[in-house]
């Protein structure tokens, strides 16, 4: 009836179990039901929780309990990143997991499988979040992500959430959920912030031609990338002339 991926490097509270399944209990139309985690280093020492991970809302929904239409979640939360950072804190229900059998695989999937099946399972359905830390997410600097800190690794990672944010589209389109024109607007947000930060970063560099190719199809994004060329190349024209002028001076 219900699914828990407990990862074999992640522990929980001896009330974990208890508390997520209440929620499905009291609610049985839920997708899945999930709860903050507590972050620990290899050492096994408490660094923290996930809560940071959504302190860029406005107004941070995860500081408390919560029960959300799932179209409603997307649009919101999950649309814009991934705000089930940890699938060991989550508790699925598993006739929801069956609804979208056979699960597929495609290559973006190696960095966002998860974040993929969350939107499938939660859209027309409902999500239960508990605030409280009931999940001990262990994190080691040989993940996936972490192996591909490189600057190639990291502009793949952002080629493979856009393809991504585009499979999430496709897929709610055919679900047509009731808000889908406020989903697309919250995904186009997404895809812009993504674009800009893989701009800013080849920008900073030295790859201008990365930069500018990055920012194509966003015109604003792309005159703010070529004005910071611009100032860059004038600015190195203009101390260039000063060393001139300094060394005739001198002669």
């Amino acid at each position: 009836d219900f699914i828990w991926i407990a990862e074999s490097d992640d522990y929980c509270d001896k009330h974990f179990l208890e508390k997520l399944i209440k929620c499905h209990i009291e609610n049985p139309d839920i997708a899945l039901s999930y709860c903050q985690s507590h972050r620990v280093n290899s050492e096994g020492v408490i660094t923290g929780n996930w809560s940071t991970h959504t302190s860029d809302f406005k107004e941070n929904p995860f500081e408390n309990n919560f029960l959300l239409e799932g179209n409603e979640f997307i649009e919101k939360y999950l649309i814009h990143k991934n705000v089930i950072p940890n699938v060991s804190a989550v508790l699925f229900n598993g006739n929801k997991i069956r609804e979208i059998h056979p699960l597929v695989f495609k290559p973006f999937m190696k960095y966002y499988a998860d974040w993929f099946y969350y939107i499938q399972l939660t859209s027309n359905s409902k999500v239960a979040f508990l605030a409280e830390s009931l999940n001990y997410y262990r994190y080691h600097d040989n993940s996936v992500i972490s192996r591909a800190g490189n600057e190639s690794g990291w502009s793949k990672i952002f080629e493979m959430e856009l393809l991504g944010r585009r499979e999430m589209l496709n897929f709610l389109k055919k679900k047509n959920p009731g808000n889908f024109k406020g989903i697309q607007k919250a995904a186009r947000i997404g895809d812009t912030k993504l674009i800009s930060l893989k701009a800013k970063g080849a920008l900073s560099r030295g790859q201008y031609r990365l930069a500018l190719l990055a920012s194509k199809g966003k015109p604003r994004i792309f005159m703010i990338i070529l004005n910071k060329i611009l100032e860059k190349f004038i600015l190195k024209i203009w101390n260039s002339s000063r060393l001139l002028f300094v060394r005739g001076k001198n002669i």
